[in-house]
């Protein structure tokens, strides 16, 4: 179906965007492009998605599929990298501000069905205060940790170094836009790994994940990602 050097630039070109970044094809178009047919591929996006779906070096790389509730045209991902796709870090205090803490029950369940192994929670000192008892009890019941940061200490600090040191996603609706300029981390990361939760006012009590929601929902093929980009069967 696709030659051998095909696929090997289309997968050089489909690596070089960060994990957990859409793919935006006119961007890839301003790269120095060798084949005919892999420019013919990236000006065609519902041929890419079939080409994406037909190869598993491809479909390791990365993830195709609509936008959940939104109308939207599907969208190419690249997939997070495998350890930041099974450990999530979420931030309780400001899901807990917008969010019914049972649509966040939900949410974690759904997560463990996309093979999300680990889900850790973090929040300011001020949670217990701000949750009802009956709410403190699920989430310890349904989170793998409970982490409350001490007084004075903001929560951000310890979901970015949970997020980093154990290399998970981050769940909140917060931007962390006064994070961005801590590190050189926090610069390249924050963005790409930041999942939300958001309510679906078309349906009561629904939700998202918005666009990570395409990746999360879409398991990888079983194998094993090469360093140049060929996949191994597991």
């Amino acid at each position: 179906m696709f030659e051998d050097e095909v696929v090997r630039e289309l997968q050089a070109h489909l690596l070089s965007v960060h994990p957990g970044q859409r793919v935006r094809l006119n961007t890839l178009l301003r790269r120095r492009i060798e084949s005919p047919r892999v420019e013919a591929l990236l000006r065609d996006r519902d041929a890419l998605v079939e080409a994406i779906g037909a190869l598993p070096a491809l479909s390791a790389i990365v993830c195709t599929g609509p936008l959940e509730g939104e109308g939207e045209p599907v969208i190419i991902r690249r997939r997070f990298e495998a350890e930041e796709r099974r450990r999530a870090v979420a931030d309780l205090n400001n899901l807990l501000w917008t969010l019914s803490p049972w649509v966040l029950q939900r949410a974690f369940g759904e997560l463990r069905r996309y093979g999300v192994s680990v889900i850790r929670g973090a929040g300011d000192a001020n949670l217990p205060f701000m949750a009802q008892e009956g709410v403190l009890s699920m989430l310890r019941e349904t989170l793998d940790d409970l982490v409350l940061a001490p007084a004075g200490t903001p929560a951000d600090r310890i979901i970015l170094d949970m997020a980093k040191e154990e290399k998970g996603f981050i769940l909140s609706n917060d931007m962390f836009r006064d994070w961005r300029r801590r590190s050189s981390w926090c610069k390249r990361n924050i963005h790409r790994l930041r999942v939300p939760l958001i309510s679906r006012a078309d349906v009561e009590e629904a939700f998202s994940f918005g666009e990570p929601g395409v990746e999360l929902r879409s398991p990888p093929p079983k194998g094993t990602m090469q360093l140049d980009g060929t996949l191994r069967e597991a």
